[in-house]
C-alpha cells in the first residue's frame, strides 16, 4: 500500500468515523504526492469526502499546488450537483410510480447515502429501483412516457434507460443483480419477498422516496458487493457503504438480524471480512461478531480493492477475468476447474442472448458455435477487441486464490432455509 493510499483511507476515516485511531492530522500530509493522491480519488470515486476532510484540516495543504486543490474542489462541486440531480430523479420517478399504483423501492444510491454523516457527499451513480416482476413491463412503459429512452441492455434482471433531461442512467430491476440460481438464490428471494411491505418513505432535502428497510438494504448491498467483487471489482465506495451501514446498529441487533440469513445465503463470512477491513483501514468500530476474522483476509480484501479501483477502473480487462472467476448462475468461487468455469461462462452468454436455452439445453452448443464464430469475425474486421486470454487466465487464478477464502455463496447451514419451510400466512 502506497503512502497516498494510506492518506486516502485516513482522510475518509476523518469524515466517516471522526475520532477513530485511523484519523489523520494536517501534519500527516507532509510529503504527500498530491497528483498521485488525486489520481487515487478519481479511481475510487471519493473526491467529495477527501475535499471535505482537507477543508476540516484547514484547507489547501502547503505542499499541494493551487491548481490541484482547485481541481479537487471542482470534483466535489460536480459530485454534489450530481447528487442533487439523482435525488431529484428519485423523488420524481417515485411520484410517477406511486400515481400508477406500482409497488417499488429505490436501491443503493440514496438508500446507501442515508447512513453517511453527510448523505449528499456520497458519490451517486445511476438511479436503481426494484418493482415486482408482474409490474415490470408497465413500469418500463411509464419510464418511456416520462422522458426516458430504453437502452439495449440484455441482463435478465434489469432494463436500462437514459433520462433525456439529465442524461443519467435509470435502471429498472425485477430482481437483485448478483443473485445466483439454486438454494442461495431461493433464500435471497425469500428474504426479499416482503420488501415492498416493509419499505418506508424516506424524507430528503428535495422530497421523499421509498427505500427498503434496514434489513433488506443490508441484504441487497451484501449481495451487490459479492457480485461486484467477483466481476468488475469491489470499490472503496462500496466498502464505505457497508462500513457506515454495519456501524449503524449495535452489535447484538446486527447479529440477530443478519447472522442466520447471511449464513444461509453464504455471505456471513464475507460480511464479517468486509467489516473487519472497514475497521482496520477506515476506522469504524470492530463489532464483536467480526473480531475473529483473520487479518490476512481483511488485508487481502483491501489489497484487491485498491488494486482494482471503483468498478475495476484501474484494470481495463478486469471484467474479462471476472468471467473466469465465477458466473451469475452459481456465484461461488473456485468450486470447479477453469475449463468448467469457461463452459459456465459460455452458457451464461448463450442464456442471456437466447433465454430459451434455459429450457432447451441443446441450444448451448449451437450458441457456442454461433456466438464464437460471430465474435471471431468481428475481431478480424476490427469491430471487436481481441480477448487477452493469457492475461485473463493468470488474473483469474490470482483472484480465485483470494476470493476462495471468502466463502462467497457457500451456505454455512446446508439444506433448505428453516424459515422457507414455515407457513408464511
Amino acid at each position: 500500500m502506497t503512502n497516498e493510499q494510506k492518506l486516502l483511507l485516513g482522510l475518509l476515516s476523518n469524515i466517516l468515523f471522526p475520532g477513530s485511531p485511523q484519523n489523520i492530522k494536517a501534519e500527516d500530509l507532509a510529503g504527500c504526492r498530491w497528483r498521485v493522491l488525486l489520481s487515487e480519488c478519481a479511481h475510487h470515486s471519493c473526491a467529495g469526502h477527501v475535499c471535505q476532510a482537507l477543508k476540516q484540516l484547514g484547507g489547501k495543504p502547503e505542499e499541494c499546488s493551487q491548481a490541484l486543490y482547485d481541481r479537487l474542489c471542482l470534483w466535489q462541486r460536480e459530485q454534489l450537483a450530481r447528487a442533487v440531480t439523482v435525488q431529484h430523479l428519485h423523488v420524481g420517478f417515485g411520484a410517477i410510480l406511486d400515481a400508477a399504483g406500482i409497488p417499488h423501492v429505490f436501491m443503493k444510491g440514496c438508500a446507501s447515502a442515508k447512513y453517511y454523516p453527510e448523505p449528499m457527499m456520497r458519490k451517486m451513480g445511476d438511479v436503481d429501483f426494484l418493482v415486482p416482476d408482474e409490474c415490470f413491463d408497465r413500469a418500463a412503459l411509464l419510464l418511456e412516457e416520462n422522458g426516458c429512452i430504453r437502452g439495449s441492455g440484455m441482463h435478465p434482471q434489469e432494463l436500462g434507460f437514459k433520462d433525456m433531461r439529465s442524461g443519467l442512467t435509470v435502471e429498472l430491476h425485477r430482481g437483485i443483480n448478483g443473485t445466483p440460481e439454486g438454494e442461495a438464490g431461493e433464500r435471497i428471494n425469500f428474504y426479499l419477498s416482503d420488501i415492498y411491505e416493509k419499505s418506508y418513505e424516506h424524507k430528503m432535502e428535495l422530497g421523499s422516496c421509498r427505500l427498503p428497510s434496514d434489513f433488506h438494504h443490508g441484504l441487497i448491498i451484501a449481495v451487490h458487493s459479492a457480485h461486484h467483487l467477483a466481476k468488475s471489482g469491489l470499490g472503496l465506495r462500496h466498502l464505505c457503504d457497508w462500513a457506515v451501514f454495519a456501524c449503524s446498529m449495535d452489535d447484538g441487533e446486527f447479529e440477530a438480524n443478519f447472522k442466520v440469513p447471511l449464513s444461509e445465503i453464504g455471505l456471513w463470512r464475507f460480511a464479517r471480512i468486509m467489516t473487519a477491513a472497514s475497521s482496520r483501514y477506515l476506522g469504524c468500530r470492530l463489532p464483536s461478531w467480526a473480531e475473529s476474522v483473520e487479518e490476512g483476509l481483511s488485508d487481502a480484501l483491501m489489497g484487491d480493492i485498491l488494486k482494482a479501483g471503483d468498478l475495476g477502473s484501474r484494470e481495463r480487462d478486469r471484467d474479462f477475468s471476472g468471467a473466469l472467476v465465477t458466473s451469475a448462475d452459481y456465484g461461488s468461487v473456485g468450486d470447479v476447474s477453469m475449463p468448467c468455469q469457461m463452459i459456465r461462462t459460455a452458457n451464461e452468454v448463450v442464456k442471456i442472448r437466447w433465454p430459451a436455452a434455459r429450457k432447451i439445453h441443446l441450444l448451448y452448443p449451437v450458441g457456442w458455435i454461433y456466438f464464437g464464430t460471430r465474435y471471431l469475425i468481428l475481431v478480424v474486421c476490427g469491430r471487436r477487441q481481441k480477448l487477452p486470454m493469457r492475461k485473463m487466465i493468470v488474473d483469474a487464478y490470482r483472484r480465485i486464490g483470494i476470493y476462495s477464502g471468502f466463502g462467497l455463496f457457500e451456505p454455512q447451514k446446508p439444506g433448505r432455509c428453516r424459515r422457507c419451510t414455515r407457513n408464511r400466512n
